[in-house]
């Protein structure tokens, strides 16, 4: 599953994974896990309806 992750990228992205693991020490698979897990973190990268805070089950 995880070699799914990266078998659409491109090559100057895989180089730039490849890179960011080899300093991390992780495979390119742990890193693109990493990355992803990363950005949804972030606050705002997906934000939410409208609705989603005026809909008074989904709080």
């Amino acid at each position: 599953m995880h070699m799914m992750l990266i078998e659409g990228m491109d090559e100057p992205m895989m180089r730039s994974i490849r890179s960011r693991a080899a300093l991390h020490g992780r495979t390119p698979e742990e890193e693109v896990l990493t990355i992803l897990d990363n950005v949804a973190r972030r606050p705002g990268i997906f934000p939410m309806p409208e609705w989603r805070y005026t809909t008074p089950f989904l709080h």
